[in-house]
């Protein structure tokens, strides 16, 4: 049998498709408006095309590289919009670990536009990590950035104050010339501080001497010419540390005084004060003890403008004590400043004077200038 085959190309099989459409009861087509579809733009779908997916939310870091001991800090693209319920939060790790919850991450709120994650502790190759879903997801991961921490370079890296100090011959000297005579403590013995860049003073020098009512602890402010320096008495009876250098006159950014190494290399050897200094102070901290107590308090020197005196006095920390027994978690902090004089703002467990219990949050403590004194109270 004679077999045909019919090769239909595509005009030829668009006419058997039209002919092979329905038609109605009547043996008809259906009208032309019964069978239209509507018309899709060429526009409108070369647009639908190219649209881009909505990349959900992300960030960008606002400095990469960083150094040692600073946190990164992210700017997100739009505000942060979890679901009922759910939160997002943000890490940082080392960018060879697996993700999971890391030591340094935090919760962000609805609506954050921006946030600062915890300094980084070493120099290495990092990875930022933005997480939604929690607590519905222990993890997940929308977003990712990568993040170099760099070494500090040596004369960037401030000096400890407290490795400033020389216990010599010259700071007892000091210390006994402005010290009631023949009470000097030797069993604590003085220790002497170098300043440069302060008009006036040469050197201070923290000691302890006796008195009727027991040991007492004295900052002397020596000055350049000759005779006896300023002493300024201190709560405390056992020790003082001095924490740093403040101006109480600068904004946040430049309140603490560092002291750094030589550009050419070598070891400081004096505190350095900036000539633009308005108002240089020392922060120190100072412990008293007595039969199962014990304390731990913040306080503030002035170097100047006039006499130096005692200007802040706050409780850090105490146990056993008529007050009972707190301490601060966070703080002293300077870099929450808000007014024109330096503020100093803490966080403390359990202080006596706003009772808040354990675990719960901290109270906030904030000192501010009353125009001759500090005062410390709830924000």
């Amino acid at each position: 049998m004679l077999r045909i085959a019919y090769v239909f190309t595509a005009p030829a099989l668009g006419v058997l498709l039209a002919l092979a459409s329905p038609v109605g009861c009547s043996g008809t087509r259906p009208p032309a408006a019964d069978r239209a579809v509507a018309p899709v733009a060429p526009a409108a779908v070369a647009a639908a095309a190219l649209a881009p997916a909505d990349p959900g939310p992300c960030f960008r870091l606002v400095a990469n590289p960083i150094e040692v001991g600073v946190g990164p800090r992210v700017v997100f693209n739009a505000p942060l919009r979890p679901p009922p319920g759910e939160s997002y939060w943000i890490e940082a790790v080392p960018a060879s670990h697996p993700e999971h919850v890391s030591r340094r991450w935090m919760t962000l709120e609805a609506g954050v536009t921006q946030a600062t994650l915890p300094t980084l502790p070493y120099a290495a190759a990092w990875e930022v990590r933005l997480h939604d879903g929690s607590p519905r997801l222990a993890k997940h991961v929308v977003c990712r950035r990568p993040l170099t921490v760099a070494e500090i370079p040596p004369e960037r890296i401030p000096v400890g104050p407290e490795t400033l100090a020389h216990a010599d011959d010259q700071a007892a000297k000091v210390f006994a010339a402005a010290a009631p005579a023949g009470t000097v403590d030797a069993s604590l013995p003085p220790r002497r501080w170098e300043v440069n860049g302060l008009p006036g003073v040469a050197c201070l020098v923290l000691g302890r001497y006796r008195t009727p009512a027991g040991p007492r602890l004295a900052l002397v402010v020596q000055g350049a010419g000759p005779g006896a320096g300023h002493r300024v008495d201190l709560p405390g009876t056992v020790s003082a540390a001095l924490m740093q250098v403040v101006d109480l006159m600068a904004d946040a950014e430049r309140a603490a005084l560092h002291t750094y190494p030589p550009k050419g290399g070598g070891k400081p050897s004096a505190l350095a004060v900036p000539p633009g200094a308005s108002a240089p102070a020392v922060m120190l901290a100072t412990d008293s003890a007595g039969p199962g107590t014990s304390r731990r308090d913040l306080v503030v020197v002035t170097l100047g403008p006039g006499k130096p005196r005692l200007v802040l006095e706050f409780p850090l920390a105490s146990s056993g004590g008529s007050d009972g027994s707190f301490s601060t978690i966070f703080g002293p902090d300077l870099r929450k400043s808000s007014g024109p004089m330096l503020e100093v703002v803490l966080g403390q467990h359990a202080h006596p004077r706003v009772p808040t219990g354990r675990p719960g949050p901290p109270t906030a403590f904030v000192c501010r200038w009353g125009g001759t004194k500090y005062t410390c109270g709830r924000p």
